[in-house]
C-alpha cells in the first residue's frame, strides 16, 4: 500500500498547510488547516461505521462545502465516493444504487429526509465527525483501488456507473501540477455539480495545487449576469464552464455584464466548442486569458486533451480542434474493425493509457461492449474504450472532433444516450411508439420527443402533461425532451426504420403552434416570390416547390429575398423540411414583416448616375488572368449553347425579343480594358444577330450545325472590344430552327443563360400576340459589381474565418487515374462527352433528394464525391462549386458573370452511410453559400496552397449542375436547350449537369492532355451506375444505412471482368504430386546428362540421384521424414544442392540457415522453427549459437554410409517443401511454409512462360535464404536442362560472374534490378546480348528496362512475394516503355487489386494487391494470429480457397498489373500524401542515377522531412545542384526532398533489398528549396535578374529571391503578375507575357530583357539612359 501524497496532500499533518481559504460557498469560509480537520474528523466516523478501503460510499450533494467535505473524507478513508444529486428523480436514485452497492451515504445537512428514507441506505451525517475518532492521516491504498464512481446516461435507459482508479485520478493531478500556467495556486470557481466529472478536477486539482475552491450556488448558476458577478467579487481566477454556460456567460458580458478581470485560465469542454461573437468579444477584454478546449467522456478521467487559444480572439478558428493527448492518454482513430487509420482519416476514437476507467460497476456485460482490447501494428494488445466518438487526427497530433457514431448526443455538456429517453417514453401506457432526436438550434441543441398516442383521440393537451410527468419523475432536468409532437406514424425509411433525418428535419419548427393565424398577405407575398423565382405562375400555397424545380441555388436566393422583404425567415435548411410556401409561411406567422414592395418598372434612382467604367469582380479578373496566357487559354471561358425551335417560327417575334434584351442587360455590351483594371459599359454597342440558313443540301443541318459551334467556340473574343456575345439565328429546315448563343463567360454566366431563355420565350409569346411584354425592370450588372465589392469587403473576414476553418489542413488534389501524365506546362485543350439519362432516373433522383430533404443539386454531387473518391482512392478531398451570385442580386433579374467557384470539401469514410454523407454535403453547400464572397484564389492564397508542375493548388475538378431551365414555352414551339462542346477550359475535369425538368443531361469536359474519350465514357458509365444504385435503380436497390463502401459502382459486367476474365488462369496439372516426381522423371530420362556444375565440378542426371536418394535414406535412419524440418547450413557448392534434393526426397522440409546473417538471427529461426537437425559441410559456419544442442550432420559424411535399396517415401503435393524466413514488422523474422503443390504449380508455369527448356543453361546466382533461388535450383531440373551454381566468390564479384556466364554458355539470368545494375557498371554488358534476363524482388527502373529490353534476347519483368511461391505475375517487357508493367497472373494464379473495403478497385484505379490461387504458402510457421491477419478467405472464389494480402499498391489496366508503391511507405506531410515511389521515379530518370530511395525522417516533434538518399555518377556537387533543378522540374514543391543524400552504395539487406533501417542520418548539406537560416540569398550579378527581383521584392515583400525561383512559387498571384508585367513594360518598353510570368524562373523572365549593347545600336538614348539607371549600371 501507498500513501497518496500528491493529491491530497494537505490533509497530512506533517506537511505544513496555506493560511489562505481552502473551500467557500454562500455561508461559510475554512482555510486549509479547518479543512484538514474536518475531512479527517469525517473519515474517521466513516471508519468507525464500518467503511473500509474498497468500499463504495454515497454523498449527496448539493452547492455546499459540506459535500466536498464528504466528498473528501470519503477519498481519505480509502473509499471511492458515489455523488447522489438529489434533484435526480427517485426511480434514477434507485438504479445507481442497485448498481453500485454503496455501504453507506453521507448526508448534507438540509437533504431532504422522506426521499432519503425512501432508499433505504444508511447515512452518517457530514457534521458528525467527531475529534476523537478523526484519523491522523488518510488511509494508504494501492493507486489500483477506486476513486469514484459516476454515472452516465444509457442507452438501455439505465444509467451506467463508471468506475475510476486513484492512479487515473493522480494522473490527471499531476498534469495540473506540472502545468506552467495550470499548476499555480488559484482562486477557482466551483460551477458544475458534483456529478458532473468536471467537478473533480475542481476538487482535486484545487487543493493539490494550494488554491482556493469557491462554490457558486443554484441561482449564481442559473443566472450568467449574476456569475460574472460573482467572478469578479470573488476575482476568479480560474473556472471550468461546460460550453453551453460559456456561451450564456459571454454573451451576458456582451449585454453589458460584469467583467470578470482577474479571470486567467477558462477551461470548457462537455460539447463541441464553436467561438461565438461574443466569446471572442470577452477573451479581447481579457487579454492574459487563455480558453482551454478540452474533451473526455466520463470514462477517462475528466480529459484526454487539451487545446489552449491564446493571443487575439480574431485570429480563433470558429471550430477549434479538441488538441493534443495528455502524456499519460494514448489515443487511437480506428475504422469499424478497430483497425488503426492513417493520420488525415476520419474513424472512432479509441482511448487507452493511465486515465482510463476500470469499468462500469457490476456491469460485465457493458464493460465487454465498451472497453476492447486494441492490437497494435507489433502485435501487441492495450485494454482501451471505445469512445463512439469521430475524430480525425491531423499530423501534428491534434485531434478533430466531428460528432457521434452513435444516438448519443451533448445537450448542455451533458452526455445523453437517446435511447434512454426512448425506452421512458415508450414505457408509458398511452405511448404507441416513440422516438427521440436532437436536432441543431441556433448554437446548440435541444431534445424532440416524436410521439405515436394509443388512442388517436386523446386530446393532445392532457397526454403532453401525462407524458412530461412521466418524464420528470424518471429522467434528469437535461434529459427529458423540450418539445414533443405528435404523429399518425412515424416517419420510416424505405428500409423500415425510423427516418431520423425526416425527424430532425421536421423538428425545426413547433408544428404544434402552426394553429396561428396565417397573415394573408404574407403568404400572397411568398407565393409570389416562389412564383417569380420557378417561373410557375401557376404555384399553389400547398404545392411542393422542389417539385416544382426548387434548387439549393433559388433556396439560397429565396432566403436572402424573403428576409429582406418579411425581416426574418427560416434557415436554408428548414425550408427544405418547409417544402410548401404555406407551411413556411405559418413558421414566419408571429415574425414582424417589413411593407411590401411593389416591383418598380423604372430603374432604381441610385442605378440613374452609376460610372461607366466599374471594376472588375474578384472572379472576374481569374477569368481575365487566364484568358491572356494566349494559345488554347483565349478560349477557356467560350460558353456556347443552342436552343432547338421546332414549329412554325414567328422569326421576327424572336428577333424583337433578342433586341428587348439586348437594351435591358448591360453586361451584354461590356468590353475589358487591355491591362484588366476596369470594364466598360458601352451603351450604344449594336445586337451581334447573324443568320445562316442549313436547309440546303436536304439532312444536312444538323452536321453543319455542329461543325459551326465548334468553330464558333474556337474563335476567340478581342476582349477589348464590346461585345463579348454573339447569336445566329440557324434555319434547319422548313420547321427546324436553332439559335446559337455564344458568350465570354466575363459578361455571360450560367444564371445568366437562364434569364435569357426565360425573357427569351416571354418576349416572343407577347410580340407574336401583338402586344408588349410586361417585365419588371432588370437589376443593373453594374450596380451588382459595387455592392458585391462592398459586401465583399464586409464579410471578408468571416468569409476567411470559415474558409480557413473547413481547410485548416487542406487536402491534397484530387489525383485521377490519368491516361497521360501532367505535361510540364499547361495546355487548356478540353473535349466534352455527353451522355443523358433516363426520364426514370431522373425522376427517381428527384425523389430520393425530396425523401431525404435536401436538393438535387447536394444529392448529384454526393453521388459525384463517391466516384471521385472510388477514382482517386482519397477520402478526403475538395471538389469546385460555382455558386451563381446574381441568384442573390436585389432588383431584378440580371446577367452578368457573378460566378464564384468555391472548394467544397469532400470527406468520403467508408463507413459512412450514403444518407449522412449526403445530409453532410448538403450542409456544405449551404455553408459555402453563406460564405461566397471569396473567390477560389483567394482561399488558395489564404491557405497558402500553390499550382505545382500542372497539378492544381486544392482541386482541378469543377462539378455544377446549371440553374434549372425555367418552365417556359415559346407558343407554337417545341423548345431544348443543349450545351454545346467545349474547346478548351482551366480545370482537369469540368461536369457539367442541365435539368430540363424532364431528364438530366450529362457534359463531362475533360482536358484532351490527360484523359482519352473512352476514359471518360467509362467514367460516366460509373456515374450513372452509381445513381442508379443509391436512388433504387439498377441491380442495386437503395438501402437506408448503405455505407459508401456498399455502393456498387463497377456493375456487374465490369465486376466479371476484373475477378473473372483477367484472372482466367486455370490450367489443368497433377496437384497431388510433389517437385520431386518431376525431377526424378528426368533423373530416369536423361541420366547421363549433367545436371549442375559449380566450381569447376559437374554433376550429372544419375549422380545427383544416387546421391540425394543416399542422402533421403541417411536422413530417415534418423527419423528425418514427413512432417519434419531440417536446417541447411552448406555453401554455394553441389552439396548445396544435393542437400536440398535429398531433404525434398526424404519427405522433410528445409529451412535455409545463411552463415552471413546475424548469430542471433540464426539462433531466433532455428529455435524458432524447432530445429533438431543442421546439414553441413563445414560445421564452422555455423554460429555457436545455433551450433549448441543441435544434431550437426555432414553431407559428405552422409553420403559416405552404405548404400540401401530401401524405397523413399511418397512426396504428395500437400507436404510442405521449405520454410524461408522473411522480415517481419515485429523485428523477428517470420517463416513462411511453401508446399510441394506451390512449387509444382509455379514451375510448370514459368516452364511454359516466360518459357524454360532442356537446351536452356541458367546461372544461379541467388543465396539460399532468399525464395528466388527456388526457380534457379529447380526450374532447370523438371525439364532435363543444366544448372550452373556460382560460387561464393562469383556471385559476389561482378567480373567473376560474367567470366562464369560467358564461359558455362549461360543463357538464362535472374537477377534483381540492384544487382542487374551493379552488372552493367561492370563494363561488359554487352554479354547480355545472348541472355534472357528473369528481373525481380524489387521495382524495376523504367531506365533500366528501357536500356536492356532491346539489347538481350528477352528481358521479363517478375513480380510476387515469398508468401505466394517466388512470382505471381510475369510481363515481356520491350523497349519504349513509358511505365514497367508487373503484367498478367501465372497459371492458377488470382490477383485482386482491392480498396480498404476488400472490393475490387475500378481499372486504372490503384489498391491493394490481393494474391489467390495454388501458389499462396500454407501461412506463417507457429503464428496463426499473423497468419489470419494476412492470408484470409478468398470470398471471391468461395470454399477453402485463401488468399494473401500483399501490402503492395497497384492498379489493373486492360488487364495488366502495375506497380504503385507500398502501403506502408506510404508519407504524408503538411497533409499531403506521399508516395515515395513517384519521388523515385522521377529521380531514376536523372542520368547517371543508380539507385535511390525516398524516406520520411524526423528532424523533431513536428519537423518531419523527405530525405532523397542516391548514388550517382559525377562530381557530388555538381550532381547535388543538377539532381535538385531535375526534381524541381519533375515534382511538385510538396514532394521535393528537402535533403539529398549523396551515398557510395545504399544499404541493402541480405536478400539484395535495399534496407531502409539502415541508412544513415541525414546531414543538412543536401537542403533544396530556402534556407531556413536568416541568411541571405546569394547576390544577383546579373544587373537585369537584380532589377527584376528588385521589383518582385517590392510587389511580393520577400528578399530572399533566387535565380531560379518562380513569381508564383515565393507568394505571387495573378493580380501582382499583371502589376509586375506592367511596371516592367512601363520601366523598359517590354511585355512580359502572363503565361511565362506564371511558368518561368527569375533568370529566364530576365533573359527577355535587351541587352545593353542591342539598346545601343538601336539609337534610342531615353531608353538606353532608362535602363542603365534601372539595372544600375555606370
Amino acid at each position: 500500500m501507498v500513501a497518496d501524497g500528491l493529491t491530497l496532500g494537505f490533509l497530512y499533518r506533517a506537511q505544513p498547510v496555506s493560511e489562505c481559504a481552502a473551500l467557500s460557498d454562500d455561508q461559510c469560509t475554512l482555510d486549509y488547516a479547518q479543512l484538514r480537520t474536518r475531512v479527517l474528523a469525517l473519515a474517521g466516523q466513516l471508519r468507525v461505521a464500518g467503511v473500509i478501503p474498497g468500499d463504495v460510499v454515497a454523498v449527496t450533494c448539493d452547492r455546499s462545502v459540506e459535500s466536498v467535505i464528504g466528498i473528501l473524507a470519503v477519498y481519505a478513508v480509502g473509499a471511492a465516493y458515489l455523488p447522489l444529486d438529489l434533484s435526480y428523480p427517485r426511480a434514477r436514485l434507485v438504479q445507481m444504487l442497485e448498481d453500485a452497492r454503496p455501504r453507506l451515504g453521507v448526508l448534507v445537512p438540509g437533504a431532504p429526509g422522506e426521499l432519503l428514507h425512501s432508499l433505504e441506505l444508511p447515512f452518517v451525517e457530514s457534521a458528525m465527525g467527531e475529534p476523537a475518532n478523526a484519523l491522523d492521516e488518510p488511509v494508504a491504498v494501492d493507486a489500483s483501488w477506486p476513486a469514484y464512481v459516476l454515472f452516465t446516461s444509457g442507452s438501455t435507459g439505465r444509467p451506467k456507473g463508471a468506475v475510476l482508479s486513484r492512479r487515473a485520478l493522480g494522473r490527471m493531478v499531476a498534469w495540473h501540477r506540472n502545468h506552467p500556467r495550470l499548476g499555480k495556486a488559484a482562486r477557482v470557481l466551483q460551477f458544475a455539480t458534483l456529478g458532473f466529472d468536471s467537478s473533480v478536477r475542481d476538487v482535486f486539482a484545487t487543493f493539490a495545487t494550494g488554491g482556493s475552491l469557491i462554490m457558486a450556488s443554484g441561482p449564481q448558476r442559473l443566472d450568467p449576469f449574476r456569475m460574472l458577478e460573482l467572478m469578479r467579487e470573488q476575482r476568479i481566477e480560474r473556472a471550468f464552464l461546460p460550453y453551453v454556460a460559456l456561451r450564456a456567460l459571454a454573451q451576458a458580458h456582451a449585454e453589458g455584464g460584469t467583467l470578470p478581470g482577474n479571470l486567467r485560465d477558462l477551461m470548457t469542454g462537455g460539447e463541441a466548442l464553436s467561438i461565438t461573437p461574443a466569446i471572442r468579444q470577452l477573451f479581447a477584454a481579457l487579454p492574459d486569458a487563455e480558453l482551454h478546449n478540452e474533451y473526455g467522456p466520463t470514462e477517462s478521467c475528466v480529459f484526454v486533451t487539451s487545446k489552449p487559444l491564446s493571443g487575439a480572439p480574431v485570429f480563433w478558428p470558429e471550430r477549434p480542434d479538441i488538441g493534443a493527448p495528455l502524456p499519460h492518454v494514448r489515443l487511437h482513430v480506428v475504422d469499424e474493425y478497430l483497425q488503426a487509420l492513417p493520420d488525415g482519416s476520419e474513424g472512432e476514437l479509441l482511448i487507452g493509457g493511465d486515465s482510463l476507467a476500470d469499468g462500469y460497476i457490476h456491469r460485465p456485460e457493458l464493460d465487454a461492449e465498451r472497453f476492447v482490447r486494441f492490437r497494435h501494428q507489433d502485435g501487441t494488445q492495450e485494454r482501451v474504450y471505445r469512445s463512439g466518438d469521430r475524430v480525425r487526427r491531423e499530423p501534428d497530433g491534434r485531434m478533430e472532433f466531428l460528432g457521434r457514431m452513435d444516438d448519443q448526443v451533448k445537450v448542455a455538456g451533458y452526455r445523453i444516450e437517446l435511447g434512454e429517453v426512448e425506452s421512458v417514453l415508450i414505457a408509458h401506457p398511452a405511448v404507441r411508439a416513440a422516438a427521440v432526436v436532437a436536432p441543431v438550434v441556433g448554437q446548440g441543441r435541444r431534445l424532440v420527443g416524436h410521439v405515436v398516442p394509443m388512442n388517436k383521440a386523446q386530446a393532445e393537451g392532457a397526454l403532453r402533461a401525462e407524458l412530461a410527468a412521466h418524464l420528470a419523475a424518471r429522467l434528469p432536468p437535461f434529459a427529458r425532451p423540450q418539445q414533443l409532437l405528435f404523429h399518425d406514424a412515424l416517419a420510416l425509411t424505405p428500409n423500415g426504420k425510423i427516418d431520423r433525418l425526416q425527424l430532425e428535419a421536421v423538428s425545426e419548427v413547433r408544428l404544434e403552434e402552426t394553429h396561428l393565424a396565417v397573415d394573408a398577405t404574407l403568404e400572397e407575398r411568398v407565393l409570389a416570390l416562389w412564383r417569380e423565382l420557378l417561373v410557375a405562375p401557376t404555384l399553389a400555397a400547398d404545392d411542393d416547390v422542389f417539385d416544382a424545380g426548387a434548387d439549393s441555388l433559388l433556396v439560397m436566393a429565396f432566403v436572402t429575398r424573403l428576409r429582406a422583404m418579411a425581416g426574418g425567415t427560416p434557415s436554408a435548411a428548414a425550408i427544405y423540411a418547409l417544402r410548401t410556401p404555406r407551411r413556411q409561411v405559418q413558421a414566419l406567422s408571429a415574425m414582424t414583416l417589413a411593407p411590401a414592395v411593389d416591383a418598380d418598372p423604372v430603374p432604381a434612382e441610385r442605378d440613374i448616375d452609376l460610372p461607366t467604367d466599374v471594376p472588375l469582380s474578384d472572379g472576374q479578373m481569374e477569368k481575365w488572368f487566364v484568358s491572356q496566357f494566349g494559345g488554347m487559354a483565349a478560349l477557356t471561358f467560350n460558353e456556347s449553347s443552342v436552343l432547338h425551335l421546332d414549329g412554325v417560327l414567328d422569326a421576327d417575334a424572336l428577333k424583337r425579343s433578342l433586341a428587348m434584351i439586348w437594351g435591358r442587360h448591360e453586361a451584354l455590351r461590356f468590353s475589358f480594358a487591355a491591362d484588366g483594371s476596369r470594364q466598360h459599359f458601352q451603351q450604344d454597342a449594336p445586337l451581334p444577330l447573324g443568320e445562316l440558313d442549313y436547309a440546303s443540301p436536304p439532312n444536312t443541318g444538323d452536321e453543319r450545325l455542329a461543325a459551326f459551334c465548334d468553330q464558333q467556340v474556337r474563335q476567340p473574343f478581342d476582349m477589348t472590344v464590346a461585345p463579348l456575345v454573339r447569336f445566329t439565328l440557324i434555319r434547319l429546315g422548313e420547321q427546324r430552327h436553332a439559335l446559337h448563343v455564344i458568350a465570354h463567360h466575363l459578361v455571360f454566366d450560367g444564371w445568366s443563360l437562364a434569364v435569357l431563355i426565360s425573357e427569351l420565350a416571354e418576349g416572343y409569346n407577347a410580340f407574336r400576340a401583338g402586344r408588349e411584354p410586361a417585365m419588371a425592370a432588370p437589376g443593373s450588372f453594374r450596380r451588382y459589381l459595387i455592392d458585391r465589392r462592398e459586401h465583399r469587403l464586409s464579410r471578408e473576414a468571416a468569409d476567411l474565418d470559415y474558409w480557413r476553418q473547413v481547410h485548416a489542413v487542406p487536402p491534397s488534389p484530387l489525383r485521377l487515374p490519368a491516361d497521360r501524365p501532367m505535361p510540364k506546362q499547361p495546355d487548356y485543350a478540353a473535349a466534352t462527352e455527353r451522355h443523358e439519362f433516363s426520364s426514370a432516373l431522373t425522376e427517381r433522383l428527384r425523389s430520393e433528394a425530396g425523401r431525404r430533404g435536401v436538393s438535387l443539386f447536394s444529392l448529384l454531387l454526393s453521388g459525384f464525391g463517391v466516384l471521385m473518391a472510388r477514382l482517386s482512392g482519397q477520402s478526403d478531398f475538395a471538389v469546385a462549386v460555382p455558386f451563381a451570385g446574381l441568384a442573390l442580386a436585389d432588383g431584378g433579374a440580371s446577367m452578368g458573370d457573378g460566378v464564384s467557384s468555391l472548394p467544397v470539401r469532400m470527406r468520403t469514410d467508408a463507413a459512412l452511410p450514403f444518407d449522412e454523407f449526403v445530409s453532410h454535403t448538403h450542409a456544405a453547400l449551404l455553408e459555402a453559400a453563406d460564405h461566397q464572397g471569396l473567390t477560389l484564389t483567394a482561399i488558395q492564397r489564404m491557405l497558402g496552397v500553390r499550382a505545382s508542375h500542372g497539378e492544381a493548388a486544392l482541386t482541378g475538378v469543377e462539378f455544377n449542375l446549371l440553374p434549372r431551365m425555367p418552365s417556359v414555352a415559346f407558343e407554337g414551339l417545341d423548345h431544348q436547350l443543349r450545351e454545346c462542346a467545349r474547346a478548351a477550359m482551366d480545370w482537369d475535369l469540368s461536369l457539367n449537369l442541365s435539368d430540363s425538368g424532364k431528364t438530366l443531361a450529362l457534359n463531362l469536359h475533360y482536358a484532351t492532355v490527360r484523359y482519352d474519350a473512352s476514359t471518360v465514357r467509362r467514367w460516366i458509365g460509373f456515374y450513372e451506375a452509381l445513381l442508379s444504385s443509391v436512388s433504387g435503380l439498377g441491380d442495386a436497390a437503395a438501402r437506408a444505412g448503405t455505407r459508401l463502401a456498399d455502393i456498387d459502382v463497377l456493375g456487374t459486367t465490369g465486376r466479371r471482368e476484373v475477378l473473372e476474365h483477367w484472372n482466367d488462369t486455370v490450367t489443368p496439372y497433377s496437384c497431388e504430386l510433389g517437385l520431386t516426381a518431376l525431377i526424378e522423371a528426368q533423373m530416369h530420362r536423361v541420366r547421363q546428362n549433367v545436371a549442375a556444375e559449380c566450381g569447376g565440378k559437374t554433376i550429372t542426371y544419375a549422380e545427383l540421384d544416387r546421391s540425394s536418394r543416399a542422402l533421403a535414406l541417411a536422413l530417415a535412419r534418423r527419423g528425418i521424414g514427413r512432417g519434419k524440418l531440417v536446417g541447411i547450413c552448406v555453401p554455394r557448392s553441389l552439396e548445396m544442392l544435393i542437400a536440398v534434393v535429398g531433404v525434398l526426397r526424404s519427405g522433410a522440409a528445409y529451412v535455409p540457415l545463411d552463415p552471413t546473417f546475424p548469430a542471433e538471427r540464426l539462433r531466433y529461426m532455428a529455435e524458432h522453427s524447432g530445429l533438431q537437425h543442421v546439414l553441413v559441410t563445414d560445421a564452422e559456419l555455423l554460429p555457436q549459437e545455433v551450433a549448441s544442442n543441435r544434431l550437426l550432420l555432414d553431407v559428405t559424411e552422409l553420403l559416405k554410409e552404405p548404400e540401401e535399396q530401401t524405397a523413399l517415401p511418397t512426396v504428395s503435393g500437400e507436404n510442405l517443401a521449405y520454410v524461408l524466413y522473411t522480415s517481419g514488422s515485429t523485428g523477428k523474422p517470420k517463416g513462411v511454409g511453401i508446399t510441394h503443390r506451390n512449387l509444382v504449380n509455379f514451375l510448370l508455369s514459368m516452364s511454359h512462360e516466360p518459357g524454360f527448356g532442356a537446351d536452356d543453361v541458367l546461372c544461379a546466382v541467388t543465396t539460399l535464404s532468399f525464395d528466388i533461388a527456388g526457380l534457379e535450383l529447380y526450374l532447370p531440373l523438371i525439364v532435363g536442362a543444366r544448372l550452373v551454381i556460382a560460387t561464393e566468390e562469383e556471385h559476389h564479384e561482378p567480373q567473376p560472374l560474367w567470366d562464369l556466364v560467358e564461359r558455362s554458355g549461360c543463357n538464362v539470368l535472374q537477377t534483381t534490378p540492384s544487382l542487374l545494375r551493379l552488372l552493367m557498371d561492370s563494363g561488359r554488358d554487352n554479354e547480355v546480348r545472348n541472355l534472357r534476363l528473369f528481373v525481380g524482388g524489387e521495382a524495376l527502373p523504367l531506365e533500366v528496362a528501357n536500356s536492356l529490353a532491346g539489347r538481350c534476347r528477352e528481358f521479363w519483368n517478375l513480380y510476387g512475394p515469398t508468401e505466394t511461391t517466388i512470382w505471381s505475375t510475369v510481363a515481356r517487357v520491350r523497349p519504349g516503355l513509358t511505365e514497367v508493367p508487373l503484367g498478367k497472373p501465372i497459371a492458377n494464379t488470382r490477383i485482386y487489386v482491392l480498396d480498404a473495403n476488400g472490393e475490387p478497385t475500378l481499372p486504372g484505379l490503384i489498391g491493394e494487391i490481393w494474391i489467390g490461387g495454388d501458389g499462396v504458402a500454407d501461412g506463417y510457421l507457429h503464428q496463426p494470429e499473423l497468419t489470419a491477419e494476412r492470408f484470409l478467405a478468398d470470398p471471391f472464389v468461395g470454399g477453402d480457397a485463401r488468399m494473401y494480402r500483399t501490402g503492395d499498391l497497384g492498379s489493373w489496366r486492360d488487364g495488366v498489373l502495375y506497380f504503385n508503391g507500398r502501403v506502408d511507405n506510404q508519407i504524408k506531410i503538411r497533409g499531403y500524401r506521399i508516395e515515395p515511389g513517384d519521388i523515385e521515379a522521377a529521380a531514376d530518370a536523372y542520368a547517371g542515377m543508380r539507385e535511390c530511395v525516398a524516406v520520411a525522417h524526423r528532424f523533431g516533434d513536428n519537423d518531419l522531412r523527405l530525405v532523397l538518399y542516391a548514388v550517382v555518377d559525377g562530381d557530388r556537387t555538381d550532381v547535388a545542384r543538377a539532381l535538385r533543378e531535375h526534381l524541381r522540374a519533375r515534382l511538385p514543391t510538396y514532394m521535393l526532398p528537402q535533403h539529398v543524400e549523396l551515398l557510395d552504395a545504399l544499404p541493402k539487406t541480405p536478400n539484395g533489398k535495399i534496407d531502409r533501417k539502415a541508412l544513415p542520418e541525414p546531414s543538412a548539406a543536401g537542403a533544396i528549396g530556402h534556407s531556413t537560416t536568416t541568411a541571405t540569398a546569394p547576390t544577383l550579378d546579373n544587373p537585369r535578374e537584380a532589377y527584376l527581383a528588385e521589383v518582385w521584392g517590392d510587389l511580393i515583400g520577400v528578399s530572399d529571391i533566387r535565380r531560379n525561383d518562380n513569381f508564383f512559387d515565393i507568394g505571387g498571384h495573378s493580380l501582382l503578375a499583371v502589376e509586375f508585367a506592367n511596371r516592367v513594360q512601363r520601366e523598359t518598353g517590354v511585355r512580359i507575357a502572363l503565361l511565362d510570368v506564371a511558368t518561368s524562373t527569375l533568370a529566364a523572365l530576365a533573359a527577355e530583357l535587351p541587352e545593353m549593347k542591342a539598346v545601343a545600336g538601336s539609337g534610342d538614348a531615353s531608353l538606353g539612359m532608362r535602363l542603365r539607371r534601372l539595372f544600375g549600371i555606370k
